[in-house]
């Protein structure tokens, strides 16, 4: 019995060294964001098997291989953009995003930037590009349209998407700007003009001026679905009048590039086969998010370390208390069911929780337990034998004549 408590002590001794280790990796990747590739694989997995449906009032007007091959090259007279705008207007469109860098004026075409600047003027509803100027990979200012577009556009927003480093966009900014982030992100903007009542759930920062670009308020964007989930219509297909007043009427439009060759393209998670998602789409999906109140939140580090510790000891007490069978399917059931806790929340609260850190915990903390419950049992039955060995050393002695192998020497075997 004394010896059987002395190795159950042990044991113990060793399960929360164990538990000590696996914790401690936990919460050290939760709190650094150790393996955020992992996360993002399953965070990526997660947005693309649950997807809401696109809004059918938003519509991108594209700037597609067709339009470019028979309005011509890119880029066009501002008086082919100011009769797109025209058009627009009269098939009802409320509120239309220009996703065009209009920064600065043309000379050899003032007819045209004056045609334009009056047809913003006139619908009243259109929302301009801010962009974050560069020079030398250095920052250089905003790059603001044209005084006459400013001034005749109902709002500006900043076009700019957040890259994680493995170079899939999967957020943005809401609010950005030189010295302060004053400027609204376009689909924000957009908001403000559709549905004023809406805004004031995205308040913007305080007015602190710091150095260089500025940016706040950042949001995980809930795409709806690979390129294509929204409702495109071709640019030169507007201007000819192919396209039914019905589709437009009452629509939020957004006017931006989807031709491979000009370079407006970006990855997202539920890009898929399809590759890159055009920039103008990626703002539909903003637009769509802020409408509804889709703006996913990530839990904070602190309870990601708290959260993913817990998990794992957790998992350690089962693996203690269950026999060899059982915890392997504990095991397993560990790893499936975090990824599956972390799409419910995903999915239904619009709230991310990286997983990863205690998964590879938890598969971790399997084989260094199995491999330290095997050298208890192997300590257990070496107490045991020799324990036998000395009880059956007086019937090895006390007969000498005996046929066979001794009783000691059967133990061996």
């Amino acid at each position: 019995m004394i010896r059987r408590l002395r190795i159950g002590a042990k044991t113990l001794a060793e399960w929360l060294v164990v538990t000590a280790i696996c914790m401690g990796f936990a919460a050290l990747a939760g709190q650094t964001n150790l393996l955020w590739r992992l996360d993002g694989v399953i965070y990526d997995a997660g947005l693309d098997a649950f997807r809401a449906p696109p809004d059918k009032d938003i519509v991108i007007v594209a700037i597609d291989d067709r339009s470019l091959a028979e309005i011509g090259r890119w880029p066009w007279s501002r008086g082919v953009h100011a009769a797109l705008i025209e058009r627009l207007a009269v098939m009802g469109a409320r509120v239309i995003a220009f996703d065009i860098i209009l920064h600065e004026p043309a000379p050899d075409d003032v007819a045209g930037d004056r045609a334009l600047a009056a047809a913003i003027g006139a619908h009243g509803g259109v929302v301009l590009p801010v962009t974050h100027a560069t020079h030398a990979a250095r920052s250089d200012g905003e790059g603001r349209p044209s005084a006459p577009f400013a001034d005749a556009a109902a709002a500006l927003g900043h076009i700019h998407i957040e890259l994680d480093p493995d170079g899939i966009a999967r957020s943005v900014y809401l609010w950005e700007g030189m010295n302060s982030a004053r400027h609204p992100q376009l689909a924000l903007a957009m908001l403000g003009l559709d549905d004023p009542a809406r805004l004031h759930r995205f308040t913007p920062p305080e007015d602190a001026s710091q150095p260089g670009w500025a940016r706040a308020e950042w949001m995980r964007i809930p795409f709806r679905g690979p390129p294509g989930t929204f409702q495109h219509v071709s640019y030169v297909d507007i201007l000819r009048g192919e396209v039914p007043e019905a589709l437009l009427r009452d629509a939020v439009v957004l006017v931006g590039a989807t031709a491979v060759g000009m370079g407006d393209m970006v990855p997202t998670p539920t890009s898929g086969h399809a590759g890159l998602m055009p920039g103008v789409e990626v703002h539909a999906n903003i637009l769509a998010a802020l409408r509804r109140g889709e703006v996913i939140s990530t839990v904070a580090p602190v309870w990601v370390t708290l959260s993913s510790a817990l998990a794992v000891l957790a998992l350690m007490l089962v693996m203690l208390r269950t026999r060899p069978r059982a915890t392997l399917v504990g095991a397993f059931g560990f790893a499936l069911l975090l990824p599956l806790g972390a799409w419910w929340a995903l999915s239904q609260l619009n709230l991310w929780f990286p997983p990863a850190s205690a998964i590879l915990a938890g598969m971790i903390a399997y084989p260094l337990w199995s491999w330290r419950r095997l050298e208890a049992s192997r300590r257990y039955f070496d107490v045991e034998l020799e324990a036998l060995r000395t009880a059956n050393a007086g019937i090895d002695d006390a007969a000498p004549e005996r046929a066979g192998p001794t009783p000691s020497r059967a133990i061996d075997s």
